[in-house]
């Protein structure tokens, strides 16, 4: 079923690949960036199109995020290789031969682990110095994709172009803060006065957009009565609860 999964997808892919090209393969340029395939592509040209494409031509044209999503699998592939290689040819075979459990009481599959050795085995031993191992080996991997990450990420910042590159988002001011100009200042003492560009608080205006409302729709009544007054000749009146009728001109335009 997983296999027959895998290949229905793969054929669906080189379909929707050849009838909606910008979306699958909108990133391939006529000069730099992604090497650009052959006119006429098979179905599966994309496989050596993207192994023929590096991470930082990835990061380039595509992004840090994408780049290092990449890289992610790269890290997952080198730990599984570094590390599994030598379980199946050492530590398996081991546990097979050397486990000594009567195969009647361990089922096939738990023949090649733990579950296959002796209680008091000097295997045990084995896997012990295995566990350490596997943790050297990790860290020895993640440290190097953390270094090359650092390296990536620092050349982003470096390269990233202006509003984002020189936009800080400040949050949670200090009430003595909330306004440009104090705001300005106080980075004017941070850094140089000409290095800030523009310095913008946000303002909350829930309150006032609903008075902003309110007085417009005071406002067109208003001019509704006076238009009726110019009209008819007589002064519009209206209800209000508590205080009877009342002139409309005039309690419109207290």
């Amino acid at each position: 079923f997983d296999t027959g999964l895998v290949i229905t997808l793969l054929i669906m892919f080189s379909i929707l690949r050849a009838e909606f090209v910008l979306v699958y393969s909108g990133n391939l340029k006529h000069e730099g960036g992604f090497p650009r395939l052959k006119r006429d592509w098979g179905p599966l040209s994309w496989i050596p199109g993207s192994l023929g494409v590096d991470i930082t031509s990835v990061q380039a044209n595509i992004g840090l995020d994408a780049a290092m999503l990449i890289e992610f699998t790269h890290l997952a592939m080198k730990i599984c290789v570094t590390i599994g290689v030598p379980m199946c040819f050492v530590m398996a075979p081991a546990n097979y031969w050397i486990g000594g459990m009567p195969h009647s009481q361990v089922d096939k599959l738990s023949r090649i682990g733990m579950a296959n050795i002796q209680m008091g085995s000097w295997l045990y031993w084995v896997h012990a110095v295995v566990v350490w191992l596997v943790i050297l080996v990790s860290e020895h991997w993640i440290k190097q994709a953390m270094e090359d990450f650092l390296v990536r990420r620092w050349t982003w910042l470096k390269t990233m172009p202006p509003p984002r590159s020189t936009t800080v988002l400040v949050e949670s001011l200090p009430l003595q803060y909330c306004s440009d100009a104090r705001l300005r200042e106080y980075f004017s003492k941070m850094f140089s006065p000409g290095d800030i560009h523009a310095v913008h608080v946000v303002r909350r205006t829930e309150e006032l957009l609903s008075l902003i409302q309110q007085g417009t729709a005071i406002y067109l009544a208003l001019k509704k009565a006076e238009a009726s007054f110019e009209k008819d000749g007589a002064r519009p009146t209206h209800f209000v609860l508590g205080a009877g009728s009342v002139d409309s001109i005039t309690y419109y335009r207290e």
